[in-house]
């Protein structure tokens, strides 16, 4: 689309938009040209993923990717589990990798993703002794930051048990929270039928859309016949693209510290409205619309956070007036601050006003002396926790003061630290069983994964 002033927008571009772009302008008295040379990026075609060499305890897998999408991809993540086990994930950097300590004699399921800097595609699974018995994912891609392209291959025709009447596609958001989790659970997925096809052994595809940008989903493929639903595929894991945000910084302040100049703090959007890595954050003003006697002086401030993709929303408008006599404020953001044991924790209190506020700082009603041990107040306010244990948590509050006005902030500091030993109790035994069931009162305030 050519827009009114001349420029040409291509919109929701993919890899077929590369190329060059010239445009040219004349008139009676000449003629002049300028050329662009569009180059796409876009996610890593999915690897193609090989076994090379087992023995009775390793194998060695080996991958490629033909096209990086036009950036250097820096990531796989390769997936491997036993038929009804949990994943196991290993973030590797090469092309090949040998798997060391599995079991002689038990079938494993292996799948790779590849990430560069725009995002990521999957593979389907691979294993020694693969099963061709149910429908296969080829691959499942980012076909735009809202939608998935999924490519699947039907059962052989002698599985088939007849005339194959569609497919049901399953997706389900992959939480952060569970990005370690591949057990296939029915209920956690959304399922939608795809439209009928015979039994032959070409690939099948569709696209699945109305999803959340910049964000990993499960997929799996069931096909069905007149007699009911097969097996279900192996999971893939796919991630849409990025996208501009749909959500403002939040928590925008403004305040003069000076008769010339301003201080604008802000936090981050909200994660659900980011839609992909903040890249950068434009800050903006204008003069006041304000009718007020003061008008003249009155400003305007917004600002915008922005994605590889673009800028998103504008904050809400924050209207100032410099002055030569600032009161005492505070452009550190407070809040919540997640801490693990044993590091230190940084509690910032910047100020503006004029004349230099004084700070002071309490935790809960009483106020933290310079010399309390674990704590320092360093030069510019900022109050160090240092090697916290589980006695540091609570809200902590700076005030900032000077003859006209105050300001204040409050951090509460959560520890995390590690979980109280489980209760272990015999529940059940036979003559060459026993079976055990333990509880943790206390996880330190992060899940517990593992227990050994």
């Amino acid at each position: 689309m050519v827009d009114n002033n001349g420029s040409l927008v291509i919109s929701s571009v993919d890899r077929s938009a590369s190329g060059l772009y010239t445009c040219t302008a004349s008139n009676i008295h000449g003629s002049d040209a300028i050329t662009y040379n569009v180059i796409v990026r876009v996610p890593p075609l999915p690897p193609k993923l090989h076994v090379t060499e087992t023995t009775a305890s390793s194998i060695r897998l080996q991958w490629d990717v033909e096209d990086e999408g036009g950036s250097r991809v820096t990531l796989f993540n390769l997936y491997y589990r036993t038929a009804n086990g949990e994943a196991v994930q290993l973030a590797v950097q090469d092309n090949s990798h040998t798997i060391y300590g599995l079991e002689c004699g038990t079938e494993y399921i292996f799948y790779i993703t590849a990430h560069n800097d725009i995002g990521g595609a999957g593979c389907g699974s691979e294993s020694p002794n693969n099963s061709s018995s149910t429908t296969k994912i080829i691959n499942v891609v980012s076909s735009s930051s809202r939608s998935l392209r999924v490519t699947w291959l039907p059962p052989p025709r002698n599985a088939s048990h007849g005339r194959l009447l569609g497919y049901y596609l399953g997706i389900r958001l992959r939480l952060p929270s569970t990005m370690d989790d591949t057990s296939d659970e029915g209920s956690a997925y959304n399922f939608t039928t795809v439209g009928g096809s015979d039994a032959s052994s070409t690939a099948t595809h569709t696209i699945v859309t109305d999803l959340h940008p910049h964000s990993f989903y499960d997929v799996i493929v069931r096909a069905f016949n007149s007699r009911g639903a097969g097996p279900s595929s192996d999971p893939v894991m796919g991630q849409t693209l990025q996208d501009t945000p749909n959500s403002p910084p939040a928590s925008v302040s403004c305040s003069p510290s000076s008769a010339h100049s301003l201080t604008v703090s802000w936090r981050p959007p909200e994660e659900r409205g980011r839609n992909g890595v903040i890249v950068a954050y434009h800050l903006a003003y204008s003069p006041s619309s304000s009718t007020s006697v003061l008008s003249f002086h009155a400003l305007q401030v917004w600002v915008t956070a922005s994605t590889v993709v673009g800028e998103g929303r504008t904050s809400a408008l924050m209207s100032v007036v410099p002055s030569d006599t600032v009161g005492a404020g505070i452009w550190s953001v407070g809040g919540s601050v997640l801490v693990n044991w044993k590091q230190d924790a940084l509690l910032q209190c910047r100020t503006v006003g004029v004349p230099e506020p004084t700070r002071t700082w309490t935790r809960g009603p009483e106020r933290v002396a310079l010399n309390s041990p674990g704590l320092m107040v360093d030069n510019n306010g900022s109050l160090v926790i240092s090697s916290v244990d589980r006695s540091a948590s609570g809200l902590y509050t700076c005030t900032a003061s000077n003859i006209h006005g105050t300001d204040a902030i409050t951090y509460n500091v959560i520890v995390r630290v590690p979980p109280l030993p489980p209760k272990l109790h015999v529940t059940e035994t036979t003559a060459s069983s026993i079976r055990l069931q333990w509880d943790v009162e206390d996880e330190g305030g992060s899940r517990v994964t593992l227990y050994n």
